[in-house]
């Protein structure tokens, strides 16, 4: 019996030493499964929504938002050399949208530099200048989502940044850009090909804002004559606010001379007596004093010789050219159309009169729709490469874009020329490609 007890319990031994093995085993692999499923769950390594602020290997600065429900991405540039435009990109799926917008922290006007360039208005300048900083203000909100010159692509490879997940270290290709992580923050973006940085991210933050839509050829308001409606409105609106009882003489003439030019945009597309009442403007635009004929919207280029109309004789010769220039957005010599760059910037180089100066001139209206320019430009370019690619910023784009703000005149690189006079009429003004 001793004997067969001594089994016994050596067996009894054997069974409890088996049991904890096995528990322990059990309890292992509990733990690591507990461990992967936290590795891989969805709240703990999805990318979500954020934004990035980014720096490319030129010194350009941009923001990223990153949509984590809508697999998309929107960059937004603001390019050194092209100061008051921001380039944005938009990767939506399998496209890339690529468009044009004003910088509303850049749109302003120096009351100081106009009011000493501007000649021939018979009140106060500086009045004026201050009027007019006032409406470039109130416009801000009806331009800063303008989106022109709205470019549709294929993106190569389809942005899927919900499904995107997040590793403590190393590189993920998100679509084509190849995004290192460090501690699972996103800190550079990599060229796949040598690992030199192509950027450099230097800070993320949650983000909860609408992603993007993309653009279209209607998304760009310069042309749109029902729209530019609404701007009458913004501006009597933003009157009514700073002004308490009557005004003085003098902002009420300045105000009247602005409404002038307003209505005479308006008259281009029919739309006067509709302007006129949304601003409550009863002034008589055939008589806004600019003491021109031709620098007027829709000059019928027939009309008398620059240097037989009479009044600001310079100002006629300026605003004759321009109303030529080959470049514009469906109306030739239209205030509120977009025209090329260097033909705004011949007008406003070639004469001091006070309203082409309000419109055209650097710190005009103008800089709210911008000019255009046609020619390289900074972008996301795909790199093709035998084993699919990746995207790279640089110099690699060209085509039409548009420029925006008090510097636009600075920045173009392309001359659309003018058109050979209508009327013949001999001018003081050169008009080769080019010339200003």
């Amino acid at each position: 019996y001793p004997a067969r007890n001594l089994r016994v319990q050596v067996k009894r031994m054997v069974n409890a030493t088996l049991i904890v093995s096995t528990s322990l085993l059990l309890v292992g692999a509990v733990v690591a499964l507990i461990f992967f499923l936290r590795e891989n769950s969805d709240d703990a390594t999805y990318l979500g929504s954020t934004k990035w602020s980014i720096t490319t290997a030129d010194s350009t600065t941009s923001t990223w938002y990153v949509s984590g429900d809508a697999s998309s991405i929107k960059i937004v540039t603001a390019p050194a050399a092209d100061e008051g435009t921001l380039t944005i990109e938009e990767f939506i799926g399998d496209k890339k949208y690529t468009y044009w917008s004003p910088d509303p922290d850049k749109l302003t006007v120096d009351t100081a530099t106009y009011a000493s360039a501007a000649t021939g208005y018979s009140g106060d300048i500086n009045t004026f200048a201050a009027e007019l900083a006032s409406d470039v203000e109130s416009m801000k909100a009806d331009w800063v989502d303008n989106k022109a010159n709205c470019i549709i692509e294929d993106a190569q490879v389809p942005i899927v940044t919900s499904t995107a997940k997040v590793p403590k270290d190393g590189v993920v290709d998100f679509g084509g850009f190849n995004v290192k992580f460090e501690g699972s923050t996103p800190t550079q973006i990599i060229d796949p090909d040598d690992d030199t940085v192509i950027a450099t991210i230097n800070s993320v933050e949650s983000w909860s804002g609408d992603a993007p839509t993309g653009c279209a050829p209607s998304d760009d308001a310069s042309g749109d004559a029902s729209r530019r409606l609404d701007f009458y409105d913004t501006i009597a609106e933003s009157r009514k606010r700073r002004t308490l009882g009557d005004v003085d003489e003098e902002t009420a003439k300045a105000r009247a001379s602005l409404d002038a030019i307003y209505l005479d945009m308006a008259k281009v597309d029919g739309h006067e007596e509709e302007a006129r009442r949304h601003l409550g403007a009863w002034t008589d635009f055939q008589a806004w004093a600019s003491n021109t004929v031709w620098c007027g919207a829709g000059t019928d280029l027939t009309s008398t010789c620059p240097g037989d109309a009479g009044g600001d004789t310079e100002a006629n010769y300026a605003c004759h050219r321009h109303d030529h220039g080959k470049k514009s957005n469906g109306i030739i010599g239209g205030y509120a159309v977009r025209l090329g760059c260097d033909i705004d910037r011949g007008l406003a180089d070639r004469t001091s009169n006070w309203a082409a100066q309000a419109v055209f001139g650097s710190w005009g209206l103008a800089q709210t729709w911008g000019c255009y320019d046609h020619g390289s430009h900074s972008c996301w370019n795909w790199k093709s490469k035998w084993w699919g690619g990746y995207w790279r910023y640089g110099s690699y784009c060209s085509g039409e874009h548009t420029h925006y703000g008090p510097w636009r005149y600075s920045s173009y690189s392309h001359s659309y020329g003018w058109k050979p006079s209508t009327n013949g009429c001999p001018s003081t003004l050169r008009w080769c490609t080019g010339c200003i």
